[in-house]
């Protein structure tokens, strides 16, 4: 059954911090933001965000979030789809393997983590979906499917206004 597209509907913002990872912003978030897109243009969906874990301004974590408050079109996927099938199209785009459930926490809805594979290996990518929003953390050092869940449930928590 499809999510109620005007539950809890909220934008979402990104924290200053989670764990030992800190928000990039001003010019240092524009030069993560062309590092990480090397030349190509940026999606048109969702918000993005970049985060540092050493200071090095490299980017070690990467957040993207949909709320139904300013996608138009997440309005309609939540309208047709369902978690589950959310959930399969992102992975199966992100060539995600070893995709796991993770409980949601207190705002219900799916949360999955998975890996997918570049050139340094294997990376930890998680999705979660709720009634009006749907984010993503990716991250960029070597990480546990368990260890990534908690930090997207982390930032899933405080990612809220």
């Amino acid at each position: 059954m499809a999510a109620s597209p005007t539950a809890r509907e909220r934008p979402v913002t990104a924290p200053e911090s989670l764990g030992d990872y800190r928000l990039l912003t001003g010019d240092a978030a524009a030069r993560a933001e062309a590092a990480v897109l090397a030349g190509r243009r940026k999606p048109d969906i969702g918000r993005f965000w970049y985060y540092d874990k050493d200071g090095d301004e490299v980017v070690h974590a990467l957040f993207l979030a949909r709320s139904t408050v300013w996608d138009p079109e997440l309005r309609g996927e939540k309208e047709r789809d369902s978690v589950s099938q959310e959930f399969r199209n992102f992975f199966a785009g992100a060539k995600a393997h070893d995709v796991r459930e993770f409980a949601p926490g207190p705002d219900g809805g799916g949360l999955s983590c998975g890996y997918t594979t570049g050139p340094d290996g294997d990376r930890a990518i998680c999705a979660w979906s709720g009634a009006a929003t749907f984010g993503v953390l990716r991250l960029a050092d070597p990480t546990g499917l368990p260890d990534a869940a908690r930090l997207a449930l982390a930032l899933r928590t405080t990612s809220k206004n």
